[in-house]
């Protein structure tokens, strides 16, 4: 039998917006984590290494080299304190701009950081998790921006898509990112990609 090591990346919108509704997201955010290794386990299948990094955006032109926050990868349940810990902390700060936040630029860095290798003796899966009541800026929006340039963002959806196409590749065709984001062009454009699942919110 088959053994499986998950590696997510839970990813929240730290936005003032999102106050009505989060700690429905502080919530859904640990069960998740649960709720898939259940998964595994009522299947009969073995997990034996569970992973989490935990980051949070906002809008670079208020924050600057603040908007984006991201910890290690952290092993669960062994470090399921801090992983609870990070996603109170990091999920609300009532921080970014008005309406638009830069949540392309935070997927773009899930996937560009680094990931723990694919394992030798165990089947790897990789899973996004993203929530924002956001509306995404356009990639560039706030490039001249304080710290913005330094991250090297695509130029556009296309740039952000082919690294998208690259990670799941390099994942072996397993990664997943499910996107709970609003009716937007940009997100709207992310969730007919492939291996993404979306829901509407907001």
């Amino acid at each position: 039998m088959s053994s499986y090591a998950l590696d997510f990346c839970i990813i929240m919108d730290a936005s003032g917006k999102m106050g009505p509704i989060i700690e429905t997201v502080r919530k859904a955010a640990k069960s998740f984590i649960e709720k898939i290794i259940k998964t595994y386990f009522d299947k009969g299948l073995e997990v034996e290494e569970v992973n989490v990094r935990v980051m949070d955006f906002a809008d670079f032109a208020t924050e600057g080299n603040d908007a984006i926050h991201m910890t290690d990868f952290l092993a669960f349940p062994q470090a399921g304190g801090a992983i609870a810990a990070a996603i109170d902390d990091y999920a609300y700060a009532g921080r970014g701009g008005d309406v638009s936040e830069n949540g392309l630029e935070a997927l773009y860095l899930a996937v560009k950081a680094p990931w723990p290798a694919l394992r030798a003796t165990m089947e790897t899966r990789r899973i996004l998790w993203m929530a924002t009541s956001s509306p995404a800026l356009p990639l560039q929006a706030r490039a001249g921006q304080s710290d913005y340039d330094e991250y090297g963002f695509p130029a556009d959806l296309d740039g952000l898509r082919a690294a998208w196409d690259a990670f799941v590749a390099d994942s072996n065709g397993t990664a997943q990112l499910m996107l709970f984001a609003p009716d937007d062009p940009n997100w709207a454009a992310v969730a007919a990609w492939p291996h993404v699942r979306y829901q509407q919110i907001g």
